[in-house]
């Protein structure tokens, strides 16, 4: 496992150094077709290096498509941002990536229904309905929970979670799944927004 967000030194063909900050805050577990090598050596640090261009081999494309996903929901979760488009931070800093790629893990999120389409891009959905809900449901069951709650009183739930900052798309699919699972009953408005949640949590 590696954590780096460290300045790294690269030597250059002119044998002068520049220092590139890999601001990924992350643990990587790196097998062995992707090595430091891959991020850091010299002649991938074009104006699209090499993590940020999209590979032609399928199989560290997919190793670093999924390393992608991870970086993108943490950057959304953190910043609570969830709409992003070609030109957003995480893309361009602190190297600028591949256009192909962006286009290629939009397109991977879209499929794997962890986003939506936007006019200039995609919303990111950060967590399935499925496990959002398992996350309600385990929270509701520690907090002893067995009333009809005001929707602002649910949302405490989320709170340490990677729910707490999630878009309303989110939050809504999570209530669904729980109503088709007959966790909770949705108490709407005459308006049809959401006034609150009674829950009745099943063994």
């Amino acid at each position: 496992m590696l954590y780096f967000t460290q300045d790294i030194f690269v030597r250059k063909r002119n044998a002068k150094y520049c220092s590139y900050t890999l601001n990924i805050a992350l643990c990587i577990s790196l097998s062995p077709i992707i090595t430091l090598q891959h991020f850091l050596h010299s002649k991938t640090h074009t104006q699209h290096p090499y993590f940020y261009s999209l590979q032609k081999s399928a199989r560290l494309n997919q190793q670093f498509t999924e390393l992608w996903h991870s970086i993108i929901f943490k950057f959304c979760l953190q910043n609570g941002v969830f709409e992003l488009q070609s030109d957003s931070k995480i893309f361009t800093q602190p190297f600028k990536c591949e256009p192909e790629l962006v286009q290629h893990l939009f397109k991977s999120l879209l499929m794997q229904k962890q986003a939506v389409k936007t006019n200039n891009g995609i919303k990111v959905l950060t967590v399935s309905s499925a496990k959002g809900a398992q996350i309600m449901i385990e929270k509701m069951k520690t907090l002893f929970m067995e009333d009809i709650y005001l929707e602002s009183e649910i949302r405490d739930v989320f709170k340490g979670t990677v729910i707490q900052n999630a878009p309303e798309e989110i939050i809504n699919s999570i209530y669904q799944q729980l109503e088709r699972e007959k966790q909770i009953t949705v108490i709407k408005a005459e308006d049809g927004s959401i006034e609150g949640i009674k829950v009745h949590l099943t063994q």
